[in-house]
């Protein structure tokens, strides 16, 4: 398990973790009507800032500082969506 990222300190590096397993299953609904080659590797990184981002290849990562702002899980949904839609549509690669 990896607990660091480049310098980057990831909040639950256990990729068995209920909140790491609920990431996985929605990414890989989202993902299932995509002829990408590559599944999503999401990770959140402990951080004062709220954001989000997505890079070529799956990689997404959220700062923690996005949940604890979120008004209810479905918000933070859909900002999970919003993120996976950027790397369905390639748009890291334009």
């Amino acid at each position: 398990m990896q607990s660091n990222l480049g310098g980057l300190d990831i909040c639950d590096p256990d990729p068995d973790s209920l909140a790491n397993r609920a990431l996985a299953r929605f990414s890989q609904a989202a993902m299932a009507d995509t002829s990408l080659p590559f599944s999503l590797d999401i990770n959140v990184i402990r951080s004062e800032i709220p954001n989000t981002f997505a890079l070529p290849g799956g990689q997404m990562f959220f700062l923690s500082a996005l949940l604890d702002q979120a008004e209810s899980p479905d918000k933070f949904a859909g900002v999970l969506a919003h993120e996976i839609s950027h790397v369905a549509h390639r748009h890291g690669m334009e």
